[in-house]
């Protein structure tokens, strides 16, 4: 679960900064209209329309651009510190005493800590969740083998 938040916070970062929406016009960068409404939903993303002045030349001028919902303002106010606030929940770690175990209870609790697990999901997982290093060749995610877990991950 805080893989995933942590996912959606990254997600919406690079897309704030990808697609400067807040005053820059739609680039090729950005989600367009020709890839549709659905995809800009999606990232909490909106057509808008706005219209300038120019004073030296004394036209205006409209700026079609992409901006944030409001839904997704709201949401962005938030999450934050959803980071530095999960952070400040995680106990002392004890660095100068660490120490192994095989009982699985001992990574339910609020710790810190991994575990070489073996797991196998059900055929009809869609999204596994344990990563398999691929030796320098990035990861994949099977549906049954051997990977290193975080305490969360074994929860």
């Amino acid at each position: 679960m805080a893989l995933f938040l942590l996912w959606k916070i990254i997600r919406q970062i690079a897309v704030r900064f990808i697609c400067r929406s807040y005053s820059h016009p739609v680039s090729s960068h950005c989600p367009t209209p020709a890839v549709g409404a659905y995809s800009l939903q999606a990232f909490g993303l909106h057509k808008a329309t706005t219209e300038a002045y120019n004073a030296l030349t004394k036209k205006r001028r409209t700026i079609k651009g992409v901006e944030p919902t409001p839904m997704r303002r709201i949401q962005e106010a938030f999450l934050t510190g959803a980071y530095s606030t999960g952070l400040a929940d995680m106990p002392l770690i004890d660095l100068e005493n660490p120490r192994a175990s095989l009982d699985v209870e001992d990574y339910l609790c609020h710790v810190a800590g991994y575990a070489l697990v073996e797991f196998a999901h059900p055929d009809d997982t869609r999204f596994p969740v344990f990563a398999v290093s691929r030796g320098g060749r990035g990861l994949i995610f099977l549906l049954q083998g051997t990977a290193y877990a975080t305490a969360a991950e074994i929860r």
